[in-house]
């Protein structure tokens, strides 16, 4: 979903932002941008569109991450084989110094298919998962 997400009502008509009205009625809710020199303020635009649509820190979040993979079909891989892996999350996920919400921290590592460093600050050198 592009902007206006986070519009407050421009007529009689409309009472309430679009996302509140799509998440009320329980459509599932992904954010995107229009270009890449903007992916920096996903997490800003997750908390407006959440405080818009009254949805909870980690239902913001989902709104850049989990809802986007759930709506293209692309979630996160379990393994199958019902071992000691089959708990492991396989997916990409990012671990935050801080609030990204309130545009506090910075990204302290980012982990590609459960396993893989795809970036870590301040070095990936010595880094254990």
């Amino acid at each position: 979903m592009l902007r206006p997400y986070r519009s407050p009502s421009t007529s009689l008509k409309q009472t309430y932002p679009p996302a509140k009205i799509l998440t009320d009625a329980g459509v599932l809710l992904g954010l995107g941008v229009s270009s890449d020199s903007k992916v920096h303020g996903l997490a800003q635009e997750a908390r407006w569109a959440g405080k818009f649509a009254g949805l909870s820190d980690r239902e913001a979040i989902a709104l850049v991450s989990t809802n986007i993979e759930a709506i293209l079909g692309i979630g996160s891989k379990r393994t199958a084989n019902g071992g000691e892996d089959s708990q492991r999350y396989r997916g990409d996920f990012v671990v935050w110094e801080g609030d990204p919400l309130r545009g506090e921290g910075s990204v302290v590592v980012s982990v590609q298919d459960g396993e893989k460093i795809a970036d870590c600050w301040p070095d990936t050198s010595n880094v254990i998962l």
